[in-house]
């Protein structure tokens, strides 16, 4: 990558992988410091195996406890009770929770590949087990080009099913609700680091009065 891009892994502990443009802004997290890149982005989201109608049906579940362990363990007994069941072994799951995180997100990484290409269906992890949206990996086997802002972008074949298990069959109907960046800090002239804690530009009030903080 050119020397202004930095490659951010796990922005704010989420497993979120971004390419920032160090040369621009983009605050959201103005009170984090210049170490976190805060530049304009493009996030990579990959696509991992869940369970299909062929097999694998415990396997999405106990990726769910996993994360739960890695993110917040206090959270599991919750999920257990309205699961009704664990899908890992109890006693592996109280081990887990005795381990350090970073080990359990080893383990999470391994068994999630170990588990790859054995299903007809992808999706992205975190997402999925958020809101669901399984994708057929079918869908992106092959890679079209399509227009947007006279530009040609690749994308999956399969764009329009994917879209519409994503969002519903209307999902070119335009939404009207609140945008998530409504609340960012955008400057495509001035690198972030002016407007993070300790910056030249950081002004409290001002994060404050755009709900930033």
């Amino acid at each position: 990558m050119p020397e202004y891009c930095t490659f951010q892994p796990d922005f704010l502990n989420a497993d979120c992988v971004k390419i920032c443009d160090d040369r621009t802004t983009c605050i959201y997290v103005p009170q984090l410091d210049a170490s976190i890149s805060q530049g304009i982005f493009i996030d990579v989201a990959p696509l991992d195996d869940v369970a299909d109608d062929r097999g694998f049906p415990e396997l999405m579940p106990m990726q769910h406890e996993l994360l739960i362990i890695m993110h917040n363990p206090k959270l599991l007994p919750d999920y257990l009770r309205a699961r009704g069941q664990s899908a890992l072994p109890m006693d592996m799951l109280l081990e887990l929770v005795r381990t350090d995180p970073a080990e359990v997100r080893k383990i999470f990484y391994d068994f999630s590949l170990e588990h790859s290409g054995k299903s007809t269906r992808v999706a992205n992890l975190y997402s999925y087990i958020s809101w669901g949206g399984k994708r057929e990996r079918s869908w992106y086997e092959e890679t079209v080009y399509l227009p947007f802002e006279g530009f040609m972008f690749p994308a999956p074949k399969g764009y329009d099913a994917m879209l519409r298990a994503q969002y519903g069959d209307d999902y070119m109907t335009p939404v009207k609700r609140e945008s998530d960046v409504e609340h960012m800090l955008f400057d495509t002239e001035r690198p972030y680091t002016e407007y993070v804690l300790g910056g030249p530009r950081y002004d409290e009030e001002f994060y404050k009065k755009e709900g930033l903080m």
